[in-house]
């Protein structure tokens, strides 16, 4: 079973004011993140509820989920996401 992705225009935003920071200091990162960005979003589709609870869940009335990826070595990124 595959889920639907949505980005919300906040979120959107956000995706978009993180990819021109770091394209600010490199284009090749830049690229490197919108790539592992993307593919989380596949892994996302494909199987959503194997990433645990965020610990801001408890102050949200839906269960808040998170999933981390890297571009490198010590660069973490972290999206939060709901299953509906």
């Amino acid at each position: 079973m595959s889920y639907e992705v949505i980005i919300t225009p906040l979120a959107n935003d956000d995706i978009q004011e993180q990819f021109e920071c770091i394209y600010g200091y490199s284009t090749s990162s830049a690229e490197t993140w919108t790539h592992q960005f993307y593919q989380t979003l596949r892994q996302l589709r494909l199987r959503p509820s194997q990433y645990g609870l965020a610990p801001e869940s408890s102050e949200v009335s839906d269960s808040l989920r998170h999933v981390f990826f890297e571009i490198r070595k010590g660069r973490r990124y972290r999206i939060l996401y709901v299953i509906r």
